[in-house]
């Protein structure tokens, strides 16, 4: 029996030791440079450096990220935007660049790395109260009062006018519309509550 249990503790031994020297090998292969090909929003970062990666991250990205995002409240014509930098939304540019495969020593990016990389999505930061704070904006100049219908005379004549209903901006429901766009990069319809 002791002979039978030393097998399996070879073989176990000898398995991991393979898996150690593959991923080794696949470490060295890879480099520690982010993997061949990899993009941000069309910004090239595959083949540099995690910090010259944030570095182009951080002075490209600001540019591409912060495009005022439009919002419509639905039957009227006007438009509203609010720009992503001003309402609480960014970038987290070191958590985007971790995502880029061969960031990291991990064996599943290090592997990913070997084989190239494509589009990455940059990872988001929403700040909840500074986003909920700009669609109330929004919503105090859009947000109207009912108005009741009426009946009445004058000079012997029967008047009415037509109610008129109300509407009001769901503040935290649209700034959660507002927080799923990817990219920040979208036209967002405002639904009244």
């Amino acid at each position: 029996r002791p002979r039978w249990r030393r097998r399996y503790v070879v073989v176990a031994a000898a398995a991991l030791g393979a898996a150690l020297i593959l991923y080794l090998g696949a470490y060295v292969i890879a480099g520690r440079d982010l993997a061949s090909g990899a993009t941000v929003l069309g910004v090239e970062v595959g083949d540099l450096s995690t910090a010259e990666a944030e570095a182009v991250l951080a002075a490209e990205l600001p540019a591409l990220v912060d495009v005022p995002i439009l919002l419509h409240p639905p039957e009227d014509g006007n438009a509203f935007s609010i720009v992503p930098s001003e309402s609480g939304l960014s970038i987290d540019i070191a958590a985007t660049v971790d995502d880029v495969p061969g960031a990291s020593a991990d064996p599943i990016s290090v592997f990913r790395a070997l084989f190239g990389a494509g589009p990455v999505d940059p990872v988001p930061v929403v700040d909840r109260e500074a986003l909920e704070a700009a669609v109330a904006v929004i919503a105090e100049q859009t947000d109207t009062d009912p108005v009741n219908g009426s009946v009445g005379f004058e000079d012997g004549e029967v008047v009415t006018s037509p109610a008129v209903p109300g509407r009001s901006v769901d503040v935290s429901t649209t700034a959660d519309a507002v927080a799923a766009v990817p990219k920040f990069q979208a036209v967002v319809e405002v639904n009244p509550a």
